[in-house]
């Protein structure tokens, strides 16, 4: 298993997923719509994505915070 992000610097490969991350759900599909029809990610899309992408695992329960 690879170190995260907080204790190495990223590759180039992992920036441009992260930037592709960050273009979506701008299509309607996001948890957050914006004036215009625009919609953001809301915090579980965002999550589900990162996890999805870089091989992480999400927490759908946050009651331990």
């Amino acid at each position: 298993m690879s170190l995260a992000f907080v204790e190495r610097i990223p590759t180039i490969q992992e920036i441009q997923k992260f930037r592709l991350i960050l273009s979506t759900f701008q299509d309607g599909t996001g948890q957050l719509a914006m004036k215009g029809g625009q919609t953001l990610p809301g915090w579980r899309d965002f999550e589900r994505s990162i996890a999805l992408t870089f091989g992480g695992e999400t927490q759908e329960s946050k009651s331990f915070f």
